[in-house]
């Protein structure tokens, strides 16, 4: 449940931000003055009713039998939660995934937040220090800028999101540093103090040590599979590691009648993946459908603001795979409808084969970018994964998908046999 209520946040952030430049729009409403208990109310009422429908749904299907409690294997057909024990023909394991906490020293001392405690959160930090620049440290990063806290975010690498496009990273970087947050690269946490009642997190910054006071210090370095080492899936004969269990294709575990979906086989780590994964699995597992995961074209979305939306290789990867690449570009100051709502921040980037002009992948930086890269999705799991059904459809006008169909359609002057 941690999407729902961290976008609920996003979604009172943006409005601040839009109250606080109601000058571009025409209109002022005065001091703006943000409560921060109505903003984690609110949240916690959204979550809370989407939370309630699916367990009721859930207990009061009359097919579902629900255990709560910890599962473990006794065979690869018999499951303990408690006092209870299940006989199973066939199981999938979809246990989700934790926070992984580094060993830093003092951390554990001081006390720290992850994804789901700062949720929990009564009172807004002055002084807010992240550790990592991947996607739950910049979303939270920039959620509790824009409602009033100073917000480090210390990423180990040269750049944040170091796995993605690197022009994208660069260009979200310099629009979250606009905002004020402090963004450090090159920064080594090496350990964390308590002065006076205040956290002071030690870190080595480009070979200099800092020192950064905080109110909380939220640990965001990624995440690793739930509870494997205590499910005992050694007795079920199911093979697993520290990144996750072992699958093919089928999504069939090392045991023939055993599969697993989700964030326990650490791949991407995205509820909407887990949820196509976990179809797959049961169609498989029930009818040996012999449906077959593809992870080309998987889309992905980090809900900063501007957004960022991504699909399949990057620019750099498909260069790394050997590909002879064309990039096809659009930046959103010559898209109508984002000068419409004044914002023209970012681009729209698709890279393709130069020669077949296949959709290798494509990323998207700006407003609501998570919502058009569907539209690369789409035609990348199209016959030939062209630009075909891009290029061939109507667009609404004017919408900031456009900013799609125009990238795609700078194809038209590098394809083969253009003039």
């Amino acid at each position: 449940m941690g999407c729902i209520p961290t976008k609920t946040l996003v979604a009172s952030a943006e409005a601040i931000h839009t109250a606080k430049r109601g000058d571009v729009f025409g209109f002022s409403i005065g001091e703006l003055e943000v409560n921060f208990g109505a903003i984690m109310e609110r949240k916690n009422a959204v979550s809370g009713r989407i939370r309630e429908n699916l367990t009721k749904a859930l207990d009061t299907n009359e097919h579902i039998d629900v255990f709560r409690g910890e599962a473990r294997f006794e065979t690869g057909t018999r499951i303990r939660i408690g006092e209870n024990v299940v006989e199973a023909d066939k199981t999938i394991i979809t246990a989700g995934s934790v926070p992984v906490v580094p060993d830093i020293p003092g951390l554990t001392e001081a006390g720290y937040l992850v994804n789901d405690t700062i949720l929990e959160l009564n009172e807004l930090p002055e002084r807010l220090v992240i550790i990592g620049g991947g996607v739950v440290g910049l979303e939270f990063g920039q959620v509790f800028a824009r409602i009033g806290s100073h917000v480090t975010i210390l990423q180990r690498s040269e750049r944040i999101l170091p796995r993605d496009d690197e022009e994208i990273t660069e260009a979200l970087t310099g629009y979250l540093r606009e905002e004020g947050i402090d963004i450090r690269t090159r920064a080594v946490t090496r350990r964390v103090e308590q002065v006076h009642g205040r956290k002071v997190v030690v870190a080595d910054i480009g070979g200099q040590e800092e020192r950064l006071e905080a109110d909380h210090i939220l640990v965001a370095v990624g995440r690793g599979p739930n509870g494997l080492e205590r499910m005992n899936l050694e007795a079920a004969g199911v093979q697993y590691t520290s990144r996750g269990i072992r699958v093919d294709n089928e999504l069939r575990s090392t045991a023939p009648n055993i599969w697993a979906a989700g964030d326990v086989l650490g791949g991407p780590l995205y509820t909407h993946v887990a949820v196509y994964e976990a179809i797959l699995a049961i169609e498989n597992a029930l009818s040996d459908a012999g449906r077959r995961m593809s992870f080309r074209a998987i889309p992905g979305a980090v809900f900063t603001d501007p957004e960022f939306g991504t699909v399949g290789l990057t620019e750099a990867d498909a260069r790394r795979l050997g590909h002879e690449v064309r990039v096809l570009k659009h930046p959103f100051r010559y898209v109508g409808r984002a000068r419409a709502i004044a914002d023209m921040r970012g681009f729209v980037k698709i890279v393709v084969d130069a020669h077949s002009g296949a959709i290798l992948g494509a990323q998207a930086l700006g407003p609501r970018a998570g919502e058009y890269i569907h539209e690369v999705t789409v035609a990348m799991n199209a016959e030939g994964s062209r630009l075909d059904p891009i290029l061939d459809a109507i667009f609404i006008h004017p919408t900031l998908s456009e900013g799609v169909k125009a990238a795609a359609g700078q194809w038209l002057k590098w394809a083969p046999g253009a003039e």
